[in-house]
């Protein structure tokens, strides 16, 4: 698409196997709320972990919400049993982490901004997943992400991280449809900023997914590059150049020049 040549880059068309493990469960999880799930993903020796809450109040499969965040499951949730990532951690020395390595020192800092009891009490599950499992969100994060696990494009049309986070996204439905207790047929994308940006690519890509939640997404999720206000082609491609495919840039003060325009990913949903 016009999209992929010219600002996320191509996700490669090819299969790659993902193998599913559970690595830890309960069914008592939030106070007997929800049954909580850890599955490790393993795609050729590149893990992600998927953290999983239903509700136990609902028979049957449940619709979801599937989301990356940004600090690791254990951020999410105040629940000791929840893994820290092993993958690369940005350092946040105001909640404690001060090395590129997860620590317990802000488990349950982002809880607020995933209300578990309020979800699986409305009998939905959520499905999340530490993004920089899929792809570290830095500029050398390339080297240690999925993308190796691919033939590179040659070219300017490869595809960067945005489009890493989208795919896996992808790969985190596709054992959904193995889930006897989610419906696959009702997951919806959701995801904040740079993550409402891929929750918008993925969602776009994937017609699997029922709907996508995008908040604050900005330039290249759901607001127009033409308005060039805020945050533009030139400041986010200078901030984060590893986002994109490496054509983007050139668009930079002339996003009039562009073939396509954010709306129009909207209207691929």
């Amino acid at each position: 698409s016009q999209f992929a040549d010219h600002i996320y880059g191509h996700t490669p068309g090819n299969t790659i196997a993902v193998k599913s493990r559970l690595i830890e469960s309960s069914g008592s999880a939030l106070n007997g709320r929800a049954t909580r799930e850890q599955v490790e993903l393993d795609v050729q020796g590149h893990k992600i972990t998927v953290l999983i809450y239903r509700p136990n109040n609902v028979v049957g499969p449940v619709p979801a919400f599937l989301a990356l965040n940004f600090r690791g499951n254990h951020t999410i949730s105040q629940e000791p049993e929840v893994f820290l990532p092993q993958s690369w951690v940005p350092v946040d020395e105001e909640h404690g982490v001060l090395s590129n390595q997860a620590t317990d020192a802000n488990r349950g800092q982002r809880s607020r901004r995933y209300p578990l009891e309020m979800i699986v009490d409305r009998g939905y599950a959520l499905v999340a997943a530490y993004y920089g499992d899929i792809y570290p969100d830095h500029r050398a994060g390339r080297a240690n992400s999925i993308h190796t696990l691919f033939a590179d494009e040659v070219g300017s049309a490869q595809w960067g991280a945005i489009g890493a986070w989208a795919w896996g996204m992808s790969r985190m439905l596709d054992f959904i449809e193995q889930d006897q207790w989610i419906d696959a047929s009702r997951v919806v994308a959701v995801g904040h900023s740079r993550l409402g940006k891929a929750s918008l690519w993925a969602a776009a890509q994937d017609q699997r997914f029922a709907a996508a939640i995008s908040n604050n997404s900005g330039a290249v999720g759901a607001a127009l590059s033409r308005r060039q206000f805020g945050e533009t082609v030139k400041l986010i491609t200078a901030m984060f150049p590893h986002w994109f495919t490496a054509a983007f840039k050139n668009y930079a003060e002339k996003e009039a020049a562009l073939p396509v325009d954010q709306h129009q990913l909207v209207a691929l949903l």
